[in-house]
């Protein structure tokens, strides 16, 4: 199969008026946006052909202009690079540099790799295995949330498995698409993506641009339980468990609403989130739980029915409104079906997973469930679960604006993204005017 053509777009394109246009974009987008106090930023570009010298340094022009409005630091935002083609050549780590100035100088220098070919999985295994670790500065242990930006054209490996492996770290990624990538290749491996299509030129995004946000304290929490007979002495622990961690939390509908679910061979729901809407109501209902029974534990297939059902919108869910979805996951026993998948599938529609393993839990299972590894939690007996729901309280419990966060990082990658796809737009119109770039702005902001 004959590789596809590298993207140029035309020459005639007055830079002036470009360079007008990328400086609205991007002032009309950056007022809404508050940056977090602390985030690991992985920039991840494609240097090769297929989106071409022009293209390539309108993106590091647009990278100085986010970066000059972030707050850079060792304690703040650290910022890593990696520049590909047909090899990764990472550029500098999330500990190389502590200070704003030092990242823009370098990005400043940056020069335009070029190559014929653009293998992103490469580039990919290359950002999980060494950009993302502590010794390369990363702080995911610590609760640190990290983001990824891919700014790419077409690829020439398989990318679908290490993407997979990197959601299912706990980075939260985010894809622009330029030149002759397709859309439906892009939405198939990365939840978060905008797409340029240069043939039609319309924008086209598969992820949220505004929605309004929550107004304060309002979360999903859902609780998936193991309900096997393998448990049934421990159950008074579990209800305990539940209770404690959920009693400081202010409960009601257009607050935080609650689900619990058992599962064993099959998911069995005990209360869906809009089933009550006071916390007596949930505290009643928890407190009066009784073990479902059941021989073995198939929690990958519940952690499905979880994301299909008792976080969707028919059944109380509100993550159309940006309110935060949690997912505790409490099992004493090893699932016979995989998790992993499943846990990809729910982390990459923006649910936020812990584990919670005791006894015979698989401890692997347990950390290929949570959101990321500190969000992993092992004890040995039930008795001891109490040393788990007071971390799960705080983390819970969190300030709206700590728990907003992830959802700002999103918010302020997709401007990016819109910036640059924006930008390359107007590279590759035919006609040019005024009127038809303030119609495309009114459009696509």
């Amino acid at each position: 199969m004959r590789a596809p053509l590298p993207f140029h777009p035309p020459s005639f394109f007055n830079s002036h008026i470009l360079h007008y246009i990328f400086f609205i974009s991007l002032s009309s987008l950056h007022f809404s946006f508050k940056v977090p106090a602390t985030a690991d930023l992985v920039l991840l570009i494609d240097g090769s052909e297929s989106i071409g010298a022009d293209n390539f340094h309108l993106v590091s022009d647009l990278v100085i202009q986010v970066i000059e409005g972030l707050d850079i630091g060792r304690d703040a935002i650290r910022v890593a690079l990696m520049v590909y083609s047909a090899d990764p050549e990472i550029q500098f780590y999330l500990n190389n540099f502590d200070n704003k100035e030092s990242v823009l100088s370098y990005i400043r220098g940056l020069k335009y790799p070029g190559g014929y070919e653009a293998n992103l999985g490469a580039a990919l295994e290359e950002v999980a295995d060494s950009l993302l670790g502590q010794d390369a500065g990363g702080r995911a242990e610590e609760g640190v949330p990290q983001v990824l930006v891919v700014i790419r054209g077409p690829s020439q490996d398989e990318v679908k498995g290490i993407a997979d492996r990197v959601a299912l770290e706990g980075v939260l990624t985010f894809a622009v698409g330029a030149g002759q990538v397709e859309d439906r290749f892009l939405k198939t491996i990365f939840k978060h993506f905008l797409v340029l299509n240069s043939h039609s030129l319309f924008l086209k995004s598969f992820t949220v641009t505004e929605k309004p946000s929550p107004s304060g304290g309002e979360r999903d929490v859902a609780f998936l339980i193991d309900g096997s007979d393998d448990v049934r002495s421990d159950f008074p622990y579990i209800r305990d468990f539940i209770s404690k961690v959920i009693d400081p939390l202010d409960i009601g509908f257009d607050k935080v609403r609650v689900s619990v679910v058992q599962h064993s061979e099959r998911p069995s729901p005990n209360f869906y989130l809009n089933t009550y809407q006071t916390k007596d109501e949930v505290l009643r209902a928890v407190s009066g739980l009784t073990l479902a029974g059941g021989r073995s534990l198939n929690t990958g297939a519940a952690l499905t029915f979880m994301k299909n059902t008792i976080l969707s919108p028919a059944n109380g869910g509100r993550a159309s409104k940006n309110v935060p979805q949690f997912l505790i996951v409490l099992t004493g026993g090893r699932s016979r079906d995989s998790v992993r998948e499943p846990a990809v599938a729910l982390k990459t529609e923006g649910v936020v997973p812990f584990g919670v393993g005791v006894k015979n839990a698989d401890p692997k299972q347990i950390e290929d469930i949570s959101h990321n590894p500190s969000f992993a939690f092992n004890v040995k007996e039930f008795s001891q679960l109490s040393t788990v729901q007071e971390r799960l309280k705080n983390y819970v419990n969190l300030p709206d604006q700590d728990l907003k966060i992830i959802l700002e990082i999103g918010k302020k990658i997709l401007a990016v993204c819109v910036a640059v796809v924006f930008c390359m737009l107007a590279k590759a119109a035919v006609c040019v005017s005024g009127l038809f770039f303030g119609y495309c702005a009114i459009l696509c902001f």
